[in-house]
């Protein structure tokens, strides 16, 4: 198993944890899991975790969770359930035994923030705020990994980043046209 396999593990095991021990869809799981590393690059300028957070057509998904969360509940550490949205079914995950997490921990503290935003909403709310703030996401493709460190910024931030990136562009379309 790869160290971003393990890291991703260990940041699902906080957001049940972070939850109460219990959290109900999978879609909950997955933004949880990107907001949590949204909020540690906000506050640190580095990854909570190297592992890919992936377009998925609701918004930000973890890169293999399926079988990340089948690996987690086959190794005792989540229970998986479901229980009835009206005729519909949703996963709940359940801590499956301890999980020891340390409150003064700055990543533990990311996942904290990102369960608080996600508990009480609807899969179709986190969604809709993805797909309306995530430049990430709405400039990838389906399957390809986002890169999150754009979420973090501002309008002005990124126009200006953008400007930049522009004029280099330039640059060296100019450059090529001159040695031609």
């Amino acid at each position: 198993m790869s160290d971003t396999s393990c890291d991703a593990k260990r940041v699902l095991c906080q957001i049940v944890q972070a939850a109460g021990g219990r959290l109900a869809g999978t879609v909950r799981l997955y933004k949880a899991f990107y907001f949590a590393h949204l909020y540690y690059w906000q506050r640190n300028d580095a990854p909570l975790t190297d592992h890919p957070i992936v377009r998925m057509p609701l918004g930000p998904g973890v890169h293999d969770g399926r079988r990340l969360l089948m690996e987690l509940v086959a190794d005792g550490a989540l229970r998986a359930s479901s229980q009835p949205v009206g005729p519909y079914a949703e996963t709940v995950y359940e801590a499956a035994r301890p999980f020891e997490v340390d409150p003064n921990d700055l990543g533990y503290q990311a996942v904290l923030e990102a369960v608080s935003l996600v508990e009480g909403r609807t899969a179709s709310d986190l969604s809709e705020l993805t797909h309306q703030y995530s430049r990430s996401w709405r400039l990838t493709a389906d399957g390809d990994e986002l890169p999150l460190y754009l979420d973090t910024l501002d309008d002005q931030q990124y126009d200006d980043i953008e400007t930049r990136v522009n004029e280099a562009r330039t640059l060296v379309e100019s450059a090529f046209a001159a040695q031609r």
